[in-house]
C-alpha cells in the first residue's frame, strides 16, 4: 500500500518484502515447495502482499513444477505428452532462459495437439500522439471457432486503449489490478518482462510475457491472465455439475 501510494516500487531483491524472496526456479526447490511450503518458506508471502504463485519456470525447472503449472490451466498430461513437453520446454528455456505463461501455453498446445488457450492475441497496433487520445486495434482469435476478430478502443495511454480492446473480446469479468515491468537487459534492444495481475470472482490470476515491445508484452500477459481466469471458471463449473 505504501509502495503504490508513494509511486515507489519495492526492489525485487529486498529482503522479506521483495518479490524475489519467494521466487523459486531451481527444480529441487520447486519440488520441495510443492510438497510442503514450509520447506523453503518460513513466512507467508501473502502476508507481505506478494502473490502466492511464485514458481518461475526456467532452464533449471523440473517436471514437477511444469506439471503443476499445466494443472493450473486444467491440463492433465500423460507420460508421453509430458516427455514431449519437457523436451520442448528445455529447448525453449535454453533460448530465452525464462518460460512465460503465454509461451508455456503454446508448448502445451504443441505437445497435446490441441489449443489450450481459449483466446489468442493475433495482432496489435497502437496509434499514439502527444495531443490526442491513444487508439488501438487488436485482433483476437477464439479457440472455439478459430476465427480472428478485430476490436478497436481508445484511452489516455496506449495500454489503456489496448486493454479496452481485449475486454471486448474476452467474456470474463477481470479487473486489471496490477502491472509490473522489468527490463531484462540494457540498450535499445532490451527485452521487457510484463507481469499482469487480474481479479476475477474474488481470485487473483497472473500472466507473464516477454517482448521488446512492452505494450505487446503487457497485452500478452493480460490475455494470459484472463485465459487463466476463464479456465478456472470452466473447471469450477465442471466440478459443480459433477
Amino acid at each position: 500500500m505504501v509502495s503504490r501510494t508513494m509511486h515507489f516500487p519495492v526492489a525485487f531483491n529486498k529482503p522479506i518484502v521483495g518479490r524475489n524472496a519467494f521466487q523459486h526456479e531451481s527444480g529441487i526447490h520447486q519440488d520441495g515447495l510443492l510438497k510442503n511450503r514450509s520447506t523453503y518458506e518460513i513466512m507467508d508471502p501473502e502476508a507481505m502482499g506478494i502473490p502466492r504463485s511464485m514458481i518461475i519456470l526456467g532452464k533449471h525447472s523440473g517436471r514437477h513444477a511444469i506439471k503443476h503449472r499445466a494443472a493450473e490451466y486444467g491440463v492433465t498430461l500423460a507420460d508421453s505428452a509430458m516427455d514431449d513437453l519437457y523436451r520442448r520446454f528445455k529447448e525453449k528455456a535454453d533460448e530465452q532462459k525464462i518460460i512465460t505463461d503465454d509461451v508455456l501455453l503454446q508448448l502445451l498446445g504443441e505437445s497435446t495437439g490441441s489449443s489450450i488457450e481459449p483466446f489468442t492475441l493475433v495482432d496489435l497496433q497502437v496509434l499514439a500522439g502527444s495531443n490526442r487520445s491513444r487508439i488501438a486495434s487488436v485482433t483476437i482469435s477464439s479457440a472455439e471457432d478459430g476465427i480472428g476478430k478485430t476490436y478497436t478502443g481508445a484511452g489516455e495511454g496506449p495500454l489503456e486503449a489496448v486493454i479496452h480492446c481485449i475486454r471486448q473480446a474476452m467474456p470474463v469479468e477481470a479487473v486489471f489490478e496490477d502491472l509490473e515491468l522489468q527490463s531484462l537487459s540494457t540498450g535499445e534492444e532490451a527485452f521487457g518482462e510484463a507481469v499482469v495481475t487480474v481479479v476475477s470472482n474474488g481470485q487473483r490470476f497472473r500472466g507473464t510475457a516477454i517482448h521488446q515491445d512492452i505494450i505487446l508484452a503487457s497485452a500478452r500477459a493480460y490475455v494470459s491472465a484472463c485465459n487463466s481466469a476463464l479456465l478456472a471458471d470452466g473447471n469450477r463449473k465442471v466440478r459443480k455439475e459433477a
